[in-house]
């Protein structure tokens, strides 16, 4: 997990043009809340759309990929 301050440097690479998958797991909430939503914004500072790209589950997802039928 990235910590809460992720500090300039990421958010200078995706402005440099960096693309960027993440997948977020919310099916435990460990993440924290600020986190997720720091991670959103990073899609509003890439200069292509699309560059940056979050993946979350739903929220009232039955399952996970840790505990599939």
């Amino acid at each position: 997990m990235l910590p809460i301050s992720m500090g300039p440097e990421p958010k200078d690479r995706i402005k440099e043009g960096m693309a960027v998958t993440i997948v977020v797991g919310i099916d435990f909430y460990q993440t924290d809340p600020d986190v997720i939503l720091d991670l959103l914004k990073l899609r509003n500072i890439a200069p292509k759309l699309g560059a940056v790209k979050v993946y979350m589950g739903a929220e009232d997802a039955g399952c996970t990929m840790h505990n599939a039928p």
